[in-house]
């Protein structure tokens, strides 16, 4: 157990500066081409060494990428698991990849501001017609960074949003939602799957013996009226 944590910490440092390795790389090959271009924008000379940045921009930038979203995807995994690493490793390298497209053009001399507010719009139309799963998302992350629970805890969530309180344990840490099996009074367990956004604006305590779930078919217990 102790040598996988050592080979993971190992890999992990590895990715890092691996990744500040290259962001510096393609930082100063940007910086440098955005000047030349900006400066002397017809020499030809000049234009073969911006498009020289340009590539240099792009090489590193995708290595840069990648061992970033490697890194952010092993610490995940070590604390909630592959099922919440794996979308968060894809939207890094589609948001990093992204960012080094922008920066390729940029160096070449495209202009980039047509672009820039359409996305902007669009963005913004995203982000409203979102919001919830944004706010899961968000949450999330908050969730995974500040980690008040981990997969295999027991943990009772005071929460009357969702008529709570609810206790369980932990099964599943996601991105948007957040699994806990729930035990039922002569029954078997089922399983709650809270949104991010609700569990952050929750308290979250121990696991507690007594709060266990009525079967919704099971009515309250008759009351005796008195005796003969």
């Amino acid at each position: 157990m102790r040598r996988t944590l050592r080979r993971l910490e190992g890999r992990i440092e590895l990715d890092l500066r691996r990744a500040v390795a290259c962001s510096v790389v393609a930082l100063v090959a940007l910086a440098v081409g955005h000047e030349l271009d900006r400066d002397h924008p017809t020499l030809d000379r000049l234009r073969v060494v911006s498009f020289g940045c340009a590539l240099v921009v792009l090489v590193f930038g995708v290595a840069a990428t990648r061992s970033a979203s490697n890194e952010v995807s092993a610490k995940v995994t070590a604390r909630a698991g592959s099922a919440a690493a794996a979308p968060l490793r894809v939207m890094l390298q589609v948001v990093g990849y992204l960012l080094v497209v922008v920066a390729v053009l940029d160096v070449v001399g495209v202009d980039l501001s047509q672009f820039l507010v359409g996305g902007a719009v669009t963005g913004v139309v995203i982000g409203i017609a979102a919001q919830q799963t944004l706010g899961n998302f968000f949450a999330g992350i908050v969730l995974l960074l500040a980690r008040p629970y981990a997969a295999g805890d027991s943990i009772t969530v005071y929460s009357g949003a969702i008529n709570g309180p609810h206790t369980g344990t932990v099964t599943d840490v996601g991105l948007l939602y957040t699994s806990l099996r729930v035990p039922v009074l002569d029954a078997a367990p089922e399983i709650m799957r809270i949104p991010n956004s609700q569990l952050l604006a929750a308290g979250i305590g121990p696991g507690r013996d007594d709060l266990v779930r009525r079967p919704a078919d099971e009515g309250e217990p008759p009351v005796d009226g008195g005796g003969d």
